[in-house]
């Protein structure tokens, strides 16, 4: 018994959609890594960090330099690049399974092998980018360990239907 195709291209279509959504939020905002202390809590995201102290929230953009070696500041940079980019693919797979689904002839093996690989192209950018984000702050030998922000826990829900949004694009035949 096969699957019907239009259908699991429509499905899949769906789920890289929210993944794409999933990684977009992720990106956007400031909450990667969270830490609190008395009156004050701090928060930092791939583009922004955040202070607030007093219930008076003021963030700024995280700028830096890349001078040497792989430091959290190259690991932000590969992050923001690797997330950006998985955000992108997953766009471009949601319209082309669309196109696929809106298709009279999905027998088009070589479209269908090149939606596949997009949708792994796109999963694996987006665990290099989180794992890197994550990386980025979690690793370390500061004194005040941070928590996992929204931002990262988007990011890695984003991976979880990247990747199931993959598996449906490989039932397609």
């Amino acid at each position: 018994m096969g699957f019907n195709p239009r259908l699991l291209c429509i499905v899949a279509a769906g789920l890289f959609g929210l993944a794409c959504l999933f990684y977009i939020l992720s990106n956007a905002l400031p909450s990667w890594a969270t830490s609190s202390g008395t009156g004050e809590s701090l928060s930092f995201g791939l583009w922004q960090g955040c202070v607030t102290i007093l219930n008076q929230k003021t963030c700024l953009a995280i700028q830096c330099s890349t001078t040497e070696g792989f430091t959290p500041c190259a690991k932000l940079y590969a992050a923001r690049a690797f997330v950006t980019i998985a955000c992108l693919m997953a766009a471009v797979t949601v319209v082309i399974l669309l196109l696929n689904a809106r298709n009279q002839d999905i027998s088009n093996k070589t479209l269908l092998m090149g939606t596949k690989a997009l949708a792994f192209f796109c999963l694996l950018m987006g665990i290099i980018g989180v794992a890197v984000g994550i990386s980025a702050y979690m690793v370390g030998d500061s004194r005040v360990k941070p928590s996992l922000g929204v931002g990262a826990i988007l990011g890695i829900i984003g991976i979880v239907v990247n990747l199931a949004g993959a598996i449906v694009t490989v039932l397609i035949r």
